[in-house]
């Protein structure tokens, strides 16, 4: 079995292939020729973190694993990253564990795929500024893949550290080529964004949307269980909703379920999960249309992924052999 490091998997990943892999999987989770049951999700209250177990299994590909995955929010007081996330990779025709590989590079880049696909289908066609939430690991990679599918040609960023934030800036200039800016005045990036994207651990909602444009997409990445809200339920209440998937968003996503639980929305009010949108199923239906796109993240996006990383890992000498016997 191969033991892959973080560092290795940095060296394996880029984008373009993780957009095509998750792009493909809801192909074929649409057609329902995939196997994911509901992710168990452990609130760890009196630590103010939670730890999620995600299986699934791609006949397609013979993708067979689980992620396990944790989020402490209350860990960056620590000076400690707030997820953590390690993969195993079973040989699907004997159940064998083939790899172990740290997840947290591989969770950060189909996340911001997940983003990148829905954005490719549903923002504007035209749609050329970012307004991001959250200048993290995670908030790299969203905004990596956004200008792989629009020619964005300036960023806003907000973020509760204020020098987290203009560090994040400098290095996303260097890396994208393009006008990225620290931002405190809501109204400003919003009155000039056709995409926003909330990307942070906040449990209330961190945007008011009072400048909100016309055909605005949103994708929500941030709030991934039950009892967090990045988006305002004004914005909730009037947007058209689609999801990555129904069962585990309606399960987990708070942006939705604390609406839901106001008599704002109903579970009606999703109008289509991404396997639908990228089998042309569920359409933008105007140029005003407001869409937001809530994710709470599925199995198949990593499981989808883990293959490629272990096959590489072995053409490239990377990786530790261990024996389990």
């Amino acid at each position: 079995m191969k033991i892959i490091s973080k560092s290795e998997v940095q060296k394996i990943i880029n984008m373009t292939d993780t957009l095509e892999y998750v792009e493909k999987v809801f192909v074929e989770y649409a057609a329902g020729k995939t196997v994911m049951p509901p992710r168990p999700v452990i609130n760890v209250e009196d630590h103010h973190g939670s730890l999620l177990i995600m299986p699934a299994y791609i006949p397609g590909s013979q993708a067979l694993g689980v992620k396990v995955v944790s989020v402490y929010p209350d860990n960056r007081a620590k000076n400690i990253r707030t997820i953590f996330a390690m993969l195993v990779l079973n040989d699907a025709s004997t159940g064998e564990p083939i790899a172990i590989m740290d997840a947290e590079v591989i969770t950060a880049y189909r996340t911001g795929a997940i983003s990148g696909v829905a954005a490719k289908y549903l923002a504007l066609e035209d749609a050329d500024t970012v307004a991001i939430w959250g200048a993290g690991v995670q908030g790299r990679q969203q905004l990596v893949a956004i200008c792989a599918v629009r020619k964005i040609k300036k960023i806003f960023v907000f973020d509760v550290n204020p020098p987290g934030r203009d560090k994040f800036v400098e290095e996303m200039k260097a890396l994208l080529g393009i006008e990225v800016v620290g931002c405190d005045n809501e109204d400003e990036a919003m009155s000039q964004s056709q995409i926003i994207i909330t990307a942070t651990t906040s449990a209330t909602p961190i945007i008011t949307g009072k400048k909100l444009q016309p055909g605005t997409f949103i994708s929500a990445v941030g709030g991934s269980t039950s009892q967090k809200q990045e988006i305002p339920e004004h914005i909730v209440g009037s947007a058209t909703i689609i999801v990555d998937g129904y069962g585990a968003a309606l399960k987990d996503a708070g942006d939705l379920l604390i609406p839901i639980s106001k008599g704002i929305i109903t579970e009606k009010s999703v109008k289509g999960d991404l396997g639908e949108v990228v089998t042309g199923k569920v359409k933008r239906s105007n140029k005003e249309e407001i869409i937001l796109f809530k994710t709470v993240g599925l199995a198949l996006q990593d499981i989808c992924v883990a293959p490629h990383i272990y096959k590489k890992a072995l053409e490239m000498g990377l990786g530790t052999e261990v024996s389990m016997s």
